[in-house]
């Protein structure tokens, strides 16, 4: 199982590490250059001095330098120091007593050119050294006083090497090489132990986070994690968790009240039948037929409740399917138009499409889905009233309009019609429908990949806005709040209206 922790403190050791060890070694480095760059200088100077000493006096060559002698050089500061001067020739002209006639050889340069660079010292170790060769200042022998080193020396110009030990640079190098090493060592522990701290400090909301989604039972819902005081990272996951136990809860409050409606839906018809049943057990056959007609009927609307019922189940479910067929949608909706006309008392219908609205879907579950939409309509609208029905074309494909006077509709209704056994209380129809007519509406604009929303207007008027697309593939324009997405098509055949079914 993955490990946040292990794998922040993992990837955070694996990124350190190298910039510690790298750190470690840039800083030796950058010393020991630094070091031995002011030891080159030191012996350029040495050498300068040195090439001062060198003269030619006439035929002869002198070399005027005692290094024994000089006060704050090398020799003096107790440094392991060597010089040789040769002339052109390759024989000797100076060197230190040290050096026991023994000679110091570098690779050799031009002349008036200082090199630096690895040198064999006497003892057989390594040490650093300086070449050069140069022509040596000539000075004319009355102005010279004392004896000349050689009287006789070949023509040309003169070689001094100098070299010095590197031993007393190697050992604080080695001491500062094991100090960066512990030092990066111990910096690396430091790291480590700080880090488990900070990850197991910084990952603690979540923690706090897990603990609390946990405390949620199924029976408290209503429950909410705490947003305030989260960190900028984990707001936006209790926003989200919070939302989701919202909806979590809105979806088993509408399960248990879809049970306990269906249960009052059905326990009511299921009485009737007993009574009834009771009654015409000990009555005469033309009075038990006049029953068993009345069961039959009762028993033919809670058939038709009960396919309503699976049919909504199976659109939510994916068990629907659709078969596309290309639908004249404005010629089929003034059908259903004619068929619904009835007598002078009822609700005016008014029929107004645009024709040559060819669409392609599924023909019976649009049949039931206008039909029901031209139902419900003609059934809550009072006397005397208007419905009115339009269908337009739209880039996408179409849209129908039903629109009905209403009574006592409010907006917050609008949040309401479209669930299963819901029924505003107090109209006069409200006890002789399901109230799952604008349910089964809905549950198959998701198979048909439509949109439906109601929205109250002036008046007052109630209209549902059905968006349908060209296709069944097809998309729709989105509709503003109160829609209902769509869905792909799903299994299963979709039914006829819910009045047609009834």
């Amino acid at each position: 199982m993955r490990s946040i922790r292990r794998e922040l403190t993992r990837r955070v050791i694996t990124r350190v590490l190298p910039l510690i060890i790298l750190g470690s070694v840039l800083s030796y480095v950058l010393v020991r250059a630094a070091v031995y760059r002011e030891f080159d200088n030191a012996l350029r100077h040495e050498m300068q001095v040195l090439s001062t000493a060198a003269e030619r006096i006439g035929d002869g060559m002198d070399f005027d330098f005692a290094p024994e002698l000089a006060p704050g050089g090398p020799i003096e500061t107790g440094l392991d120091y060597y010089f040789d001067a040769r002339l052109s020739d390759g024989s000797l002209l100076k060197q230190t007593p040290m050096l026991k006639g023994a000679k110091l050889d570098m690779q050799g340069t031009r002349v008036g050119v200082m090199a630096l660079g690895p040198v064999v010292l006497p003892n057989g170790r390594v040490g650093r050294g300086c070449e050069y060769t140069f022509e040596p200042r000539k000075v004319e022998a009355a102005a010279h006083a004392g004896a000349v080193v050689r009287p006789f020396a070949p023509p040309g110009p003169v070689r001094i090497v100098i070299a010095a030990s590197t031993s007393d640079l190697e050992r604080p190098l080695a001491a500062l090489a094991l100090t960066e090493l512990l030092v990066g060592t111990g910096v690396l522990c430091a790291t480590v132990l700080a880090l488990l701290s900070s990850v197991r400090r910084g990952l603690a909301p979540l923690s706090e986070l897990a603990q609390e989604v946990t405390a949620i039972q199924p029976a408290n819902l209503s429950a909410r994690v705490t947003e305030t005081g989260r960190p900028n990272e984990l707001r936006p996951i209790a926003s989200r968790l919070n939302a989701l136990l919202a909806r979590l809860e809105a979806a088993f409050t509408r399960e248990k009240r879809f049970a306990s409606n269906a249960a009052h839906e059905l326990r009511t018809p299921v009485a009737e039948v007993r009574a009834i049943a009771e009654v015409g057990s000990g009555a005469q056959p033309e009075e038990m037929r006049r029953a068993l007609r009345e069961i039959a009927s009762v028993a033919s609307e809670m058939q038709g409740t009960i396919s309503t019922l699976l049919t909504i189940a199976r659109a939510g479910s994916g068990l629907l399917s659709v078969s596309a067929s290309q639908v004249d949608l404005g010629t089929y909706l003034s059908e259903l138009c004619t068929r619904r006309q009835a007598g002078p008392l009822a609700p005016r219908l008014e029929c107004l499409v645009e024709p040559g609205l060819l669409i392609e879907t599924d023909l019976a579950a649009i049949a039931s889905v206008l039909g029901n939409l031209l139902d419900n309509a003609l059934a809550y609208t009072p006397a005397h009233g208007r419905v009115k029905v339009s269908a337009v074309a739209t880039p996408l494909g179409a849209e129908v309009c039903v629109r009905n006077h209403v009574t006592d509709l409010s907006e917050t209704d609008l949040t309401n019609i479209f669930e299963p056994f819901w029924r505003k209380r107090g109209t006069p129809v409200a006890g002789s429908h399901s109230g799952l007519g604008l349910s089964l509406v809905r549950a198959l604009c998701e198979v048909l990949n439509a949109q439906i929303r109601a929205e109250l207007l002036p008046g007052p008027e109630l209209a549902l806005y059905l968006a349908l697309p060209r296709s069944l593939s097809g998309a729709v324009a989105n509709l503003p709040a109160g829609a209902v997405s769509t869905k792909s098509p799903q299994h299963q055949s979709a039914p006829r209206s819910e009045s047609e079914q009834s």
